[in-house]
């Protein structure tokens, strides 16, 4: 039996579904046990998969209900021996490996030999390489240039001013919510020095510093008698820890008069003073003046709460109200919702608006850790937001159109437009839903009228026996949703129900199956108002989007974004012995069960009949095939001890042209595109993700430019 490297995260994961003794259990909730996100769980369920399944253990994955490994006592007991065996030992990812290495170089006032990374983070002279190859063009962003010098090491050039930002920046991207809330709190001693070890980047800043900081800040904030949100606190404290850092170290910052003499009699430069004053009585230094400027802006792009809230400049606070007013109607427009109404909305977004304003005009960043989740999840309004906001903030508070507004931005105002509109389509569908179950009455009318009682938009269209289940009957009641109370899957396949969402659910619902059931009604509800009732008027230009002629363009582009997202979370990547039976390895990785990997073998052994798929000049088996499957797969792989590598691409029979131009575009990047092809011979899993999410929302793009009129594959 085969034993690949798992992590002991994975090992821990396969531990817990293990251990629920034959009950499902959810990606949600191994998160939850393990403290890390649900995007990491089902990163780390790639591998195990193909673990369980080389090693002939049955994972039952279910939707709706979660993760159940079908095996007796006896088998989990040498399952837990056999992961015993596996080694598990610390391997760093790109990433902590980038960040580790950048925040060394930010600090170090030497070069850096390439000897002292390499052994530290256990890689080759060659990983070494392709690492600083992506430090390089991360430190570009900020005019820093990376200097490599063979004998005497690594080390950066740059101005005082872009390191700062690189260092605030590289602390800002590795600070989740928790460790947030620990600086925020206060954690005890021991304690911090385990967490600044586990998290190498906040070793660019003394934990003394920054205690000694929080000090200050605090007592500032409590004879004012005002604070600042979570995130701009947090913000405020990494920049002057670092400033106080930099300058223990001499390391000062250009300056010039004028500058300071604009911002002079501001209430931030006030308020900045006073932080100033009480940083040198408590460090026993001498700040120098420019540094009180930084602090205003700091504070300026921050949003202030309590009574000096309302002290915003006037010219601020007006450019905030029209923009707001500006933005909720072309969103109305495009969504055709009733958003003006929603005063919570148009209040939220102008007190938003005001510091984030700020930070567009002097450029300054802020960090939006739910922004793949925005996308994921809310792509229409976030893409809507993203063409239309450039124009209306320019028009209004002259910041350049030239000059895109971030992504982490957009997410922040796509958050209060979600909140609403999210809202008004709860308001305005109803979910169409037939309760089964064994006899079509007793249990499903139990669960029937526990449903009335507890949920609003919801069309219990009526009860059904699991027998008068059929296709016919689903499509003549318009059902969006099947509730049972038994386990209908076989009947669900045998009567090739396909576009209508199936959960399991009992008579009684606990709280928890409330809150689950809740969240199901509204994605659909989402789905619903986006593919039937949502009409635009014209294509998001100037005026706002047209109308198709066959498919309103919010339904494209909410299809589109919706089947390209959905391949692109699903990506696997696995290395493989060399065999003769490629096909068949392939075909096993990629599938989620047995029906479905008896298929997409078939179809690669079939096309491979037709013409070779292994390319000789590129070393590289390019296995395509279209089959009857459920949904479309991507998968890269490495064939280990050669220099020859994989790509699987399996359309499904459903004629979704984004996923045969996105397979067509990523064919043609082999050729012409020499970064990606490296990526795929280093096996770079990093750079081959963003080479694919480069390509899909090149298609999403141009899906809108084109009024949702088709495109044609080259």
């Amino acid at each position: 039996m085969k034993q690949p490297k798992l992590s002991q995260r994975q090992k821990n994961i396969i531990h817990i579904i293990s251990d629920s003794d034959k009950e499902y259990i959810t990606v949600k909730d191994i998160a939850d046990n393990l403290d890390i996100s649900t995007r990491t769980v089902q990163r780390d369920l790639v591998g195990i998969e193909e673990f369980l399944f080389e090693n002939d253990f049955d994972l039952i994955k279910k939707p709706g209900k979660g993760l159940m490994l079908n095996e007796n006592k006896q088998a989990i007991n040498y399952l837990y021996e056999l992961l015993d065996m596996i080694d598990s030992s610390k391997q760093y990812e790109k990433t902590e490996r980038v960040n580790f290495i950048l925040s060394r170089l930010l600090t170090s006032k030497q070069a850096i030999k390439y000897f002292a990374f390499s052994v530290y983070l256990d890689i080759s002279e060659k990983t070494l390489s392709e690492d600083l190859n992506f430090i390089e063009k991360w430190l570009s962003i900020y005019d820093i240039k990376l200097i490599r010098k063979r004998g005497e090491g690594i080390s950066i050039q740059g101005e005082e001013r872009a390191i700062r930002k690189a260092q605030a920046r590289l602390i800002n991207e590795v600070l989740n919510d928790d460790k947030k809330l620990e600086i925020l709190r206060g954690i005890n001693d021991d304690t911090k020095v385990d967490f600044i070890r586990q998290n190498d980047v906040l070793s660019m800043i003394d934990r003394n510093i920054m205690e000694k900081t929080k000090n200050a800040l605090n007592n500032v904030f409590a004879k004012l008698n005002i604070s600042l949100s979570d995130n701009s606190y947090i913000g405020l404290l990494v920049h002057i820890s670092l400033a106080i850092e930099r300058l223990k170290q001499n390391k000062k910052l250009d300056y010039s008069e004028n500058i300071i003499n604009n911002l002079k009699d501001s209430k931030e430069y006030i308020f900045a003073e006073k932080i100033i004053e009480e940083l040198e009585k408590e460090f026993e230094i001498e700040i120098p003046e420019f540094e009180v400027y930084y602090v205003a802006m700091h504070i300026k792009g921050a949003k202030i709460i309590g009574e000096n809230q309302k002290e915003n400049d006037v010219k601020d606070i007006i450019e905030a109200y029209q923009i707001s007013d500006a933005l909720i109607n072309r969103m109305q427009e495009i969504f055709k919702l009733d958003l003006k109404s929603d005063l919570r909305l148009e209040e939220d977004l102008k007190t938003h608006l005001i510091p984030a304003l700020t930070r567009l005009k002097f450029n300054f960043n802020i960090k939006n850790p739910i922004l793949d989740e925005i996308k994921e999840k809310y792509n229409p309004i976030f893409l809507a937001l993203k063409k239309i906001s450039p124009k209306i903030f320019n028009d209004i508070s002259n910041i350049s159109i030239n000059n895109p507004i971030p992504d982490d931005e957009i997410g922040y105002i796509a958050i209060h437009f979600i909140t609403s509109i999210e809202r008004k389509i709860v308001e305005t569908v109803s979910i169409n839903v037939l309760i089964v179950c064994p006899t079509g009455y007793g249990t499903s009318m139990l669960l029937a009228t526990n449903f009335r009682n507890h949920l609003n938009n919801i069309n219990i269209v009526g009860n059904a026996s699991v027998m008068k289940l059929n296709k016919k009957y689903l499509e003549d009641n318009k059902i969006d949703l099947i509730v049972s109370t038994v386990d209908i899957d076989n009947i669900i396949e045998e009567n090739n129900i396909k576009n209508i969402d199936y959960i399991e659910m009992p008579a009684i619902p606990s709280e928890k199956d409330y809150v689950f059931i809740t969240t199901k009604l509204k994605k659909l509800s989402r789905e619903k108002y986006y593919s039937k009732n949502l009409n635009l008027d014209s294509k998001i230009t100037d005026k706002s989007l047209v109308k198709d002629d066959s498919y309103t363009l919010a339904q494209e582009i909410y299809n589109v974004s919706n089947n390209l997202n959905r391949l692109f979370d699903d990506i696997r990547f696995f290395t493989k012995e060399k065999s003769k039976d490629l096909h068949i390895l392939s075909a096993k990785i990629i599938s989620d069960n047995k029906i479905e990997y008896e298929k997409i073998k078939k179809a690669l052994i079939d096309r491979e009949k037709i013409s070779t798929t292994y390319f000789e000049e590129y070393k590289l088996h390019l296995l395509h095939a279209k089959c009857d499957i459920e949904k479309p797969k991507l998968a890269f792989g490495k064939i280990k001890d050669s220099n020859q590598n994989i790509i699987v691409m399996i359309s499904n029979k459903i004629n979704n042209e984004e996923i045969i131009k996105l397979f067509s575009l990523l064919s043609s990047e082999i050729i012409e595109n020499e970064n990606f092809f490296k990526a795929i011979e280093s096996f770079n899993e990093n750079e081959i993700r963003k080479t694919v999410l480069n390509k899909i929302y090149i298609i999403i793009d141009s899906k809108i430019n084109l009024g949702g009129k088709k495109w044609h594959s080259n």
